[in-house]
């Protein structure tokens, strides 16, 4: 039995994965793996208080991101195509932007990134086959918002279009040359129906060469990203922008 393609749908929040995902899995007979935080029911708090707050409710999420990729692994092995709405690196990105904001201190991006970090050593997160950036407007992503009944709690609405904004850029500057042909951008100001067919496409290509060969390339890759990620000077001074993330091991170094 061949394996089958594992896609995250990747974007600001509002701009359409939940849909598409779904509509992607149900068109190509695939499956769909909610994000975490629909997964955890919405009760993992999205408001926190001080930086520590802020780690616990990522490390949460992001213990259910473990999960998730376990499954969609299962799944693949399966033959199953398997698209997630959200990959498994938003903890990682959405603490970075609220850093970048000054919303957070620059210790809480190394405690996730470290947390990120030793799961991709130990094999328990990977890299998807293919990486689909679903690029939305803001006026669009918040007429979607204000549309949405089960979304996130509204009174977030500006802050998570700040932060998409950063990740937008964040993954088109800054992982776009590194991840290649892996990461394709999806003008999300079109119909569900077409971007589904889109993705149902992608989600049939050959798997790439380095999930192919052990994924010992991917976890070069993978550490690459995350080192690529720069630390920036939060509201207590922190480190100055540009500089790698703090808490990431060398590639080098063994796994922990």
């Amino acid at each position: 039995m061949s394996v089958g393609a594992i896609v995250a749908i990747e974007g600001p929040s509002a701009a359409g994965k939940s849909a598409v995902s779904l509509a992607a899995g149900a068109l190509s007979g695939g499956a769909t793996l909610p994000e975490a935080y629909v997964r955890l029911g919405r009760r993992v708090p999205l408001e926190y208080r001080s930086s520590p707050e802020l780690v616990r409710i990522e490390r949460r999420l992001l213990r259910e991101d473990v999960r998730r990729w376990r499954q969609a692994r299962d799944l693949a092995r399966q033959g199953r195509t398997v698209y997630l709405d959200t990959g498994v690196f938003g903890t990682l990105t959405y603490t970075w932007g609220l850093v970048e904001l000054g919303r957070a201190r620059p210790v809480a991006l190394s405690a996730i990134g470290g947390s990120v970090d030793r799961a991709l050593r130990s094999g328990r997160l990977g890299l998807p086959d293919r990486i689909a950036f679903i690029d939305t407007p803001p006026s669009v992503r918040r007429r979607r918002a204000r549309q949405s009944p089960e979304g996130h709690p509204a009174r977030l609405d500006e802050l998570h279009a700040r932060v998409g904004e950063l990740e937008r850029v964040l993954w088109s500057d800054r992982w776009g040359p590194l991840l290649g042909s892996r990461l394709v951008r999806i003008d999300g100001r079109e119909s569900v129906a077409r971007i589904a067919r889109r993705l149902a496409r992608i989600g049939s290509l050959p798997r790439t060469r380095t999930a192919r060969t052990g994924g010992g390339s991917d976890r070069h890759l993978l550490l690459a990203l995350l080192r690529s990620l720069p630390r920036s000077r939060g509201r207590d001074g922190g480190a100055a922008s540009g500089q790698p993330l703090c808490g990431v091991s060398d590639l080098g170094a063994a796994p922990r």
